[in-house]
């Protein structure tokens, strides 16, 4: 083998294992010795997946400092008013190199708390018109060794009234965006001819689809049917991500238990930060069988201010606001940061199999349950079989080249 990693216990399977790393993907798992070329010594310690982050706006992170926080930021529908004319005037002052090192800084703190893959958005509108896509495939490549990185091109404002703006996210999937995003609340009583000609250019270039849904209380919204609709309609089953999915809580249980039903069938995703109404928004989806992935989705900018991209401290604060004590509950919470985001992301090679690729963690604790509720970082990061970050640190890629 190029690499064994020697001792250590798994998540499901008992006693202590050695793992075969060959070609960058898992070889062999045996209790026996096996001969390899070099040898990471696991000492009893656990070795589970990487992480896998489904929602971070990469082009905006780690812009804190540059706006004011004397004034507290208001509430409900006023709120994501507030923070666009905020972010607009900021984001005149961005560069392409500018977006390209802060993105870049953001993935390796990400890598060095055990993201091993992550789905970046871009902003997509008048006032950038293309250079945070361009700038986040740069980054792409330029992580490719530590992070696999999808894009997703995401619209800012009404392409109903602006054509210009779809013809914008058009040229993003042509330049090598994965997906398109949106956020069809901020026309309420149009969702169905907003989402539709998203669903209709992923379809067409082979991408995803991943948008915001439903984030303010709006009777009006209610987003997920349409999007099963579509996904149907467009052959996008299992290549749908919903994010946040407020509705999930402000709607009626009558009326979201069956929806609930159609989105497992369709593989529609839910992408959840663990900030509120946790039974509606993840519990029960979960539960039901949908998919569901705990996620940062903004890093110390003007809409969530600190951060630091580690998803175990989001598994963390799930378990604390949700009031996560048992054994099955925290696993589930370290699934929701691992598999589930994987099956989001269209990855079938992962997990701690023979087969998969080697994008893996060491943690010197005892349990996943000790690694959640005390919020443990890993000893070690491996992608593809190499080790790229120890102890909190990148050791692999971090030159600003």
């Amino acid at each position: 083998m190029e690499r064994v990693i020697t001792n250590v216990r798994l998540l499901d399977e008992e006693g202590l294992w050695n793992v075969g790393i060959q070609s960058g993907s898992i070889a062999a798992m045996t209790r026996q010795p096996l001969m390899g070329q070099d040898y990471l010594h696991g000492n009893g310690r656990l070795l589970t997946p990487g992480l896998v982050e489904t929602h971070l706006h990469l082009d905006k992170a780690l812009t804190q400092n540059r706006v004011s926080w004397e004034q507290e930021r208001p509430k409900g529908t006023a709120y994501r008013r507030f923070q666009e004319e905020l972010t607009a005037a900021l984001k005149r002052s961005f560069t392409e190199d500018d977006i390209i090192c802060r993105a870049t800084k953001v993935c390796q703190m990400a890598v060095a708390a055990g993201t091993t893959m992550m789905r970046g958005q871009g902003e997509v509108d008048a006032l950038l018109g293309l250079d945070a896509i361009r700038a986040l495939l740069k980054v792409k490549e330029r992580v490719r060794d530590y992070l696999d990185l999808q894009i997703i091109a995401f619209p800012l404002g009404n392409f109903l009234e602006e054509p210009g703006l779809l013809d914008l996210v058009r040229e993003a999937l042509a330049l090598g965006a994965d997906g398109v995003g949106g956020v069809p609340e901020i026309v309420p009583e149009e969702v169905d001819a907003y989402l539709d000609p998203l669903f209709r250019l992923a379809a067409e270039f082979g991408g995803v689809v991943d948008v915001h849904v439903d984030q303010p209380q709006d009777e009006r919204l209610f987003s997920f049917p349409i999007m099963v609709e579509k996904a149907r309609t467009y052959g996008l089953e299992g290549r749908v991500t919903g994010a946040h999915a407020n509705s999930l809580w402000f709607q009626p249980p009558e009326r979201v238990v069956p929806v609930l039903e159609t989105m497992r069938e369709t593989g529609v995703h839910l992408s959840c930060l663990p900030y509120g109404h946790i039974k509606e928004r993840i519990q029960v989806p979960k539960a039901m069988g949908v998919h569901v992935s705990l996620i940062n989705d903004n890093v110390q900018d003007p809409w969530q201010r600190g951060g630091c991209g580690d998803l175990i401290q989001i598994g963390m604060i799930y378990a604390r606001t949700g009031a996560v004590r048992s054994d099955a509950g925290l696993r589930e919470a370290f699934d929701m940061l691992s598999v589930e985001g994987a099956a989001a992301l269209g990855v079938t090679d992962y997990g701690t199999k023979p087969g998969a690729r080697a994008d893996l963690l060491l943690f010197n604790a005892d349990t996943i349950q000790d690694v959640i509720s005390q919020a443990i970082g890993p000893e070690a990061v491996l992608k593809r079989g190499r080790v790229v970050a120890q102890d909190g640190r990148m050791c692999f890629g971090t030159s600003s080249r």
